[in-house]
């Protein structure tokens, strides 16, 4: 794809609702962007088509210039989130690389890269599976927690976290992982330790939770959930405590008891195990995002996505919790089924919601597990974008968007709030981006897109960023898919 842009100067002063510049990245079906200082860093999955298939890339583009600095290709077709080093002296991904080697145990393994400033990979680990995780924030030592080969019992063994040396690619300390529960999820920076929930595929075994020591791998404290879940989302941290999410997907009454959020002290902690400082039950049942906290209310917020198939329907639910205590200080019930994360302000709560196709009567007969085509209910046709009262819970306001695609999580921009939406619906063929007052929630400026899906929304220097990418269906019926990067002026 193309690389060329253009640029308003910066004493042209942009107007709000301003393309400040736009640029052709190529082939970028979905993205995840992460900037430091004047670089925006995206990643962007490639495609695993038998006939054509792409690498996955990580794209570094200057801001202040709409230039792009690099481009490189990975060696498979899907790239993780970018995290960059505090120093930002370099950038890391993980992607899937196709195995070469007939006895590997899989088709893929999964490759840790650290590229420097100019794009350079500095030092890169490859491992034996493609169930690895990394931490959303790196300092001096990189963690990488990696799954097991293979789920059979001759490999449950072979889980392990290694801390590197983030600037040189030194192996300093191995942890294995418990054969018990030794399938990772996202492991969370607090202070000098990595916490790190890990789960099983049996629900007799209990979720496992540990926290390491960044600087020797030794263990700080290790928690066990007993027979209150083991199906445990990524843990968050704030104000002394780590909380932990149970979320087994099952609707039924019988699993309602693996449904928990629990708390737990980060230094209270007797004889290896961490005080338990709260535990509320019976949280819905559906598909869990991961635990979002806001710090300064001390709230705790769980976004539960719904669902119907095979006759069995959970409602969506955004529900707030007081990380104290974790009593229930509020829960909401959007229209559609689809949520986006959530962010804060000083007084309100954001995050999107948007119809399933089968809510929106749009359904694909053929799709895996085979769908309600008439769901109960009244249709909804179009997303939208909340604003709830951090403390009250009361709705401060509501947008819709305006067609049925999905929407990006909102972005805060100095008292403006920015979404990308994707195509969806007669009157929604192309993606937009949105901008409206946090305030009272009326649209500011809308702009079209040149593409249907749209990611990778993130916020640098006080201007808003996304990607938009042409679909499937106009990849196939155009033969171009070059996806194009924006800066917009809130």
């Amino acid at each position: 794809g193309g690389a060329t842009g253009w640029l308003l100067t910066r004493d042209s002063g942009p107007k709000a609702g301003s393309t400040v510049w736009s640029l052709g990245i190529g082939l970028a079906p979905d993205t995840r962007a992460v900037a430091h200082q004047n670089t925006l860093f995206i990643a962007a999955d490639g495609t695993d088509d038998k006939d054509s298939p792409n690498s996955g890339q990580l794209i570094s583009i200057d801001r202040s210039t709409s230039k792009l600095n690099w481009r490189n290709p990975l060696g498979g077709p899907n790239v993780s989130e970018p995290v960059v080093a505090a120093d930002g002296e370099h950038v890391f991904v993980h992607s899937w690389v196709k195995t070469d080697d007939s006895s590997a145990p899989g088709d893929y393994h999964d490759v840790v890269y650290a590229f420097d400033k100019a794009g350079i990979v500095s030092w890169s680990a490859e491992f034996d599976t493609f169930g690895l995780q990394i931490p959303e924030t790196v300092d001096k030592v990189l963690v990488v927690a990696v799954a097991p080969p293979t789920d059979s019992s001759s490999d449950t063994g072979k889980g392990q976290v290694v801390g590197y040396d983030a600037a040189t690619g030194e192996k300093k300390w191995t942890w294995p992982l418990p054969s018990e529960a030794p399938l990772p999820n996202v492991p969370v920076i607090v202070g000098d330790l990595v916490v790190l929930a890990t789960i099983t595929e049996s629900s007799s075994d209990p979720g496992i939770v540990t926290a390491l020591r960044t600087s020797d791998g030794s263990v700080a404290w290790q928690w066990r959930t007993g027979d209150d879940g083991w199906w445990l989302t990524a843990p968050a941290a704030a104000n002394g405590r780590v909380f932990l999410r149970a979320a087994y997907t099952d609707g039924g009454e019988y699993y309602a008891k693996e449904r928990t959020l629990t708390a737990l002290s980060l230094t209270d902690v007797d004889g290896g195990t961490p005080k338990q400082l709260w535990h509320t039950p019976n949280l819905p049942a559906g598909y869990s995002h991961q635990l979002s906290v806001d710090a300064k209310s001390d709230t705790v917020f769980t976004l539960t996505e719904g669902n119907e198939r095979y006759g069995t329907k959970t409602d969506p639910w955004v529900k707030a919790y007081d990380g104290a205590r974790g009593a229930l200080k509020w829960q909401f019930k959007p229209k559609g089924w689809y949520l986006s994360e959530l962010v804060c302000d000083e007084r309100l709560a954001y995050f999107a919601a948007w119809p399933s196709d089968e809510q929106a009567r749009v359904v694909d007969p053929s799709a895996s597990p085979t769908p309600t085509a008439t769901p109960s209910g009244e249709p909804v046709m179009t997303g939208y974008v909340y604003a709830i009262d951090i403390v009250t819970g009361t709705v401060k306001w509501t947008h819709e968007t305006g067609g049925h695609g999905a929407v990006t999580t909102p972005q805060l921009v100095k008292g403006v709030l920015c979404v990308g939406v994707s195509a969806g619906g007669p009157a929604h063929t192309s993606g937009k981006a949105i901008a409206l007052d946090a305030e009272d929630g009326h649209e500011l400026w809308t702009q079209d897109l040149q593409g249907q899906d749209v990611s990778g929304p993130i916020v640098a220097g006080d201007r808003f960023h996304l990607v938009a990418s042409p679909d499937a269906k106009s990849r196939e019926a155009t033969g171009k898919g070059d996806a194009t990067a924006y800066e917009f002026q809130p």
